[in-house]
């Protein structure tokens, strides 16, 4: 069809194409023989999707990428004259790179990125991805030390634009691998010499260059800020990791400059508007980073000096001293010492007023921006008079509280509403730390921080409006609900799984009242998104663990209603198989291309199906690629042993090896 259609239909064909997962051989052998010859006479726009796919389709084919002639495309991609296709090549090779890490071959991942360093891909970019690879794929610090210190001698040779950069990772990932060799000296120097190396970047003002503001250099210049805050970050948790407690000035001192750097990145992005590249500048943008402590060390279980839990324990002191300095934001946790928050910090003060300066022109540059679009202006001007009243409103309390020697937190705050209102983001950073303990097997653990965090919420978080609160609370729900099923506590699950459930369909209700378009409102797409996985979730409490075929089913289908992906078909096989209906079964199974995602509940159709050796092989994926830590595998084990969809295994020899009830070999 490809070759067949007229050329302008041949974008949308390629297009559907490479969604194909019955198309996968096809597909690679396409785009390998476009690279051997015909690419530069290909169009661009059928090229460019056709290469997009081509990644992780190599990634599932066995032992892809091992051969010269399939990373060809790569390399020759990244070199073409379209910048769609050279945009498709990066996409390539980051796709493989993510399906090969869900099937945690990281080996694989590793040795094809040396080789296209050898091929002709920019070496320095090679070597960051390898370094962060060995840590966060296989906990292996010492190969990540080894090529942050190769990428320190290759950043040099970089274009100059990226030689700055380049240098400041090299660093950074050296700190990360000392930290996680337990060499916390050392770590120290990296991270300082890393914040030197930033502190000089940052008096490049890529915001002002061609000698005005631009939105480029301003995004640019926030991310830099953002990464002088982690390092900063990095420095605090390597002082804890030492023993230093959370109320220890330093600590404490290190945290506050966090904050402050956050709320400095906040301004320059108001200023150049550089939020319409999407830069963010928050503590959980910050924190959800791929550099940060979480995501690079601590959450994946297979560095071995964090596998008791040290590491998150390590967090856990980190989001008291949170606490401490920005109590208007952090949620779930106690201060380690009396909160110190912005109000009380003059540097921090002049910066939220400041961004709150820069709101204001924010809006006279919409005013202009959106001359002739009345609705558009209209709220413009709403914004202007909301911020004239604020600062009236605050003028006016303050002249109350006069000349008081004696000010209370309560009183500073209640002046202040409305600047802390528009400076303050509501953190989740105690959501991902919960979840995390659940995944680690701790889950009591996980619901005593989601109830505490939910408590504050409830009670008024100043930096959490009443949308906000309402979102966050149905996440943190869910979170909670599953930790219940971890449990075995069904009622407990259902009841606060169906209290998200309600919260995402007022909210979606609120937006619909707006006037949001459920077609095309991206807000109205993830709200209800959850909304199926919290119906999925009460589905599989109502079957495992209540045994309620029917209340399951009822729950499955609403979630089915609103999302049909893979995952959602698998699950769809195994409620007909569940049911009798095995044709039905089977003819979805044969639509379903195999993934990590996907392995426990193919596990369990396949078992219900009778298909015993189908069943064992995708149980023991599911343990071996998506459990890694001893807790998480000791969980998802207990939940196999009593999973009623896998009852026909009870019997088997391998089965009970798997779930270890039989230890022999």
């Amino acid at each position: 069809l490809l070759d067949r259609v007229d050329p302008a239909d041949a974008p949308d064909v390629a297009v559907a194409f490479a969604g194909l997962s019955s198309a996968r051989a096809l597909l690679l052998a396409r785009v390998r023989s476009m690279f051997s010859g015909e690419a530069r006479r290909a169009d661009p726009a059928v090229l460019a999707p056709l290469l997009a796919g081509y990644g992780p389709a190599l990634a599932e084919v066995a032992r892809g990428g091992s051969d010269r002639r399939e990373r060809v495309p790569f390399v020759a991609g990244a070199r073409h004259p379209s910048a769609a296709v050279r945009v498709a090549a990066a996409a390539a090779l980051r796709g493989l790179l993510a399906r090969l890490f869900e099937f945690a071959e990281h080996g694989r991942a590793d040795a094809i990125l040396a080789a296209l360093a050898d091929e002709g891909l920019p070496r320095h970019e090679l070597l960051y991805r390898r370094a962060t690879l060995a840590l966060t794929g296989r906990g292996a610090a010492e190969d990540t030390l080894a090529r942050a210190v190769e990428l320190e001698h290759v950043a040099p040779f970089a274009p100059p634009e990226e030689t700055a950069v380049f240098s400041f990772y090299a660093r950074h990932l050296r700190g990360a691998a000392h930290f996680a060799l337990g060499d916390l000296d050392r770590a120290a120097r990296a991270f300082e010499d890393g914040e030197a190396l930033l502190v000089e970047l940052l008096r490049e003002r890529l915001d002002r260059m061609h000698g005005g503001l631009t939105h480029v250099g301003g995004a640019l210049m926030v991310d830099r800020l953002q990464l002088l805050a982690l390092e900063r970050a990095w420095r605090a948790l390597t002082l804890l990791a030492k023993g230093s407690k959370p109320s220890d000035p330093i600590v404490v001192e290190l945290v506050r400059s966090v904050h402050e750097t956050l709320l400095r990145a906040s301004v320059l992005m108001v200023q150049t508007d550089a939020d319409a590249l999407g830069a963010v500048s928050s503590i959980d943008a910050l924190f959800d980073r791929d550099l940060a402590p979480g995501p690079l060390v601590l959450f994946s279980g297979k560095v071995e000096r964090f596998n008791d839990g040290r590491g998150l324990g390590l967090l856990a002191q980190l989001g008291t001293v949170l606490a401490t300095v920005a109590p208007y934001e952090v949620a779930g946790f106690a201060p380690a010492t009396e909160p110190f928050g912005p109000l009380r910090d003059p540097a921090r003060l002049e910066l939220m007023h400041r961004f709150r300066a820069e709101l204001e022109g924010k809006f006279r540059r919409d005013l202009n921006r959106f001359a002739g679009d009345e609705a558009a202006q209209a709220m413009a001007r709403n914004r202007l008079f909301g911020l004239g009243q604020g600062e009236r409103d605050e003028e006016e309390a303050l002249r109350a509280l006069g000349a008081a020697t004696e000010v209370t937190d309560a009183q500073l705050l209640s002046a202040y509403d409305d600047l802390v209102a528009r400076t303050s983001s509501l953190s989740l950073y105690g959501l991902t730390l919960a979840t995390q303990l659940r995944t680690h097997g701790r889950s009591a653990e996980a619901r005593a921080l989601g109830e505490r965090m939910l408590a504050q919420l409830h009670d008024g978080l100043a930096g959490a409006n009443s949308l906000s609160t309402e979102w966050a609370s149905a996440r943190i729900e869910l979170m909670i609900g599953s930790a219940y099923m971890d449990d075995d506590l069904a009622e407990d699950a259902e009841r606060v799984s169906l209290s998200a459930v309600r919260r995402l369909e007022e909210l979606e209700n609120t937006f619909l009242e707006q006037g949001a378009d459920p077609s095309t409102d991206g807000t109205i797409a993830l709200l209800r998104a959850w909304r199926a996985t919290a119906l999925l979730s009460l589905a599989v409490n109502a079957n495992v663990r209540m045994g309620d075929i029917e209340r399951a089913l009822d729950y499955f289908e609403r979630a089915f209603e609103l999302d049909q992906r893979d995952f959602m078909q698998v699950l769809r096989a195994c409620y007909r198989a569940r049911s009798g209906r095995e044709r039905e079964a089977r003819a979805v199974l044969r639509s379903v291309q195999p993934s990590p995602t996907l392995y426990y509940n193919l596990a369990c159709t396949y078992a219900l199906l009778g298909e015993t050796r189908e069943a064992l092989d995708f149980l023991r994926r599911e343990f071996d690629e998506n459990h890694p830590t001893a807790g998480s595998r000791q969980r998802q084990m207990e939940w196999a042993r009593s999973d009623p969809d896998l009852a026909n295994l009870r019997s088997d020899p391998g089965f009970r090896r798997l779930v270890g009830l039989d230890e022999s070999r």
